[in-house]
């Protein structure tokens, strides 16, 4: 049977730090109501050095990575996973980390209620919905490192850092470019970050302790005994 618990202390100990710093952060925003010192500034200058060809850039990866093809992708890929592993185990894991998160960052907008930049700096379609925090970045980042730590289970520690870099450089990619479209301030993509990787490295563990939910399901669609392996 194939085991989601690729993981073991560490993972969970990087979830708790994430989970930390996010909630540190949401007490600043909450406390401070609108964007930080920082947001401020860094949006101010991203407004006054943009190019053409950069905000074409940031367009296409904020449309390749935008929340449905997310969610898309992650059901896509969560597909083979069962085909190959014969087990809904990954599957689960992986949207788990992907709805979960999609689903926090949901109940923050509404928490937080905060408001977008101004429309004079967003490139974009105007938007005015909650800003915080940045659907885009929270579901690419459970999307990538989700896949960086269920794809290859057994990798050696040198190749699961690997992918867990690149994983991390699609993440701040698509954090990059919604700063950058004026779309949202910094710290709301920071909080993006922080929740989906916190969320898609807590999954696969919360996953594997279902085995009386697992087991059965694994049974009945895939004619499997039901006792643990």
């Amino acid at each position: 049977m194939y085991s989601t618990d690729t993981t073991t202390r560490r993972p969970l100990r990087w979830a708790a730090a994430a989970t930390g710093a996010l909630l540190v952060l949401i007490a600043a925003v909450a406390v401070l109501g609108g964007p930080l010192r920082n947001d401020r500034l860094v949006t101010r200058f991203v407004a006054g050095h943009r190019t053409d060809w950069l905000i074409d850039t940031a367009k296409a990866i904020s449309m390749v990575l935008s929340p449905v093809t997310t969610v898309v992708f992650a059901v896509t890929v969560a597909m083979v996973f069962m085909y190959r592993d014969r087990s809904v185990r990954r599957a689960a894991a992986l949207l788990t980390g992907v709805c979960g998160a999609a689903g926090v960052a949901e109940l923050l907008k509404l928490l937080v209620d905060r408001r977008r930049p101004p429309f004079a700096v967003q490139v974009e379609t105007h938007e005015a919905a909650q800003s915080f925090p940045s659907g885009h970045v929270t579901g690419t980042t459970a999307l990538v490192v989700g896949l960086a730590v269920l794809a290859a289970p057994a990798a050696s520690a040198n190749l699961r850092a690997t992918m867990l870099s690149m994983a991390a450089v699609v993440a701040v990619a698509s954090a990059v470019s919604r700063v950058y479209l004026g779309m949202h301030w910094t710290s709301d993509v920071v909080a993006g970050l922080l929740l989906g990787a916190a969320t898609s490295l807590a999954a696969p563990v919360i996953v594997n302790r279902l085995d009386r939910v697992i087991d059965p399901i694994d049974a009945r669609l895939f004619r499997r005994g039901t006792a643990s392996a």
